[in-house]
């Protein structure tokens, strides 16, 4: 097996493990405090994995978090 192969295949197994809807990234202020959203190289990171879906933001849901796109093509944080 290559390095490539490898990789896609340790990749496959922790997309599978996320993929189950009570298994979930969740960041926090503080101990016990409010969720926040992951820095952008985190969300990089997820996002590379393939993982984004798990990952619990700030609105406290999976999937929703980082910035979005405003009216005026600026990225605003959510």
């Amino acid at each position: 097996m290559t390095g490539e192969q490898k990789e896609a295949e340790v990749n496959r197994r922790l997309k599978a493990k996320f993929d189950n809807p009570n298994v979930s990234i969740e960041t926090f202020q503080s101990k016990g405090g409010n969720h926040v959203n992951p820095c952008d190289l985190c969300q990089q990171m997820f996002a590379n994995l393939g993982i984004s879906h798990a990952v619990v933001g700030e609105e406290g849901k999976r999937g929703k978090f980082g910035r979005k796109r405003g009216k005026f093509g600026k990225y605003r944080r959510r």
